[in-house]
């Protein structure tokens, strides 16, 4: 047997290169979703509740 060459090594560094990039956008999501959480609980229900008959009466 023929020991390994970087042709065929570079599947493997594709998928980690792949593995690495999902985490990256998982990761990504995660903090996106933070910040949308902490944005809209920075907002009282009040606040939304009022401007929701604005967005109402603007439509015909």
């Amino acid at each position: 047997m023929n020991p390994p060459t970087g042709a065929a090594l570079l599947p493997t560094r594709l998928v980690l290169l792949d593995l690495a990039a999902v985490l990256a956008l998982v990761e990504l999501h995660a903090v996106v979703a933070a910040a949308g959480a902490a944005v809209t609980t920075t907002h009282s229900p009040s606040a939304s509740a009022s401007q929701q008959p604005l967005d109402w009466h603007s439509t015909p």
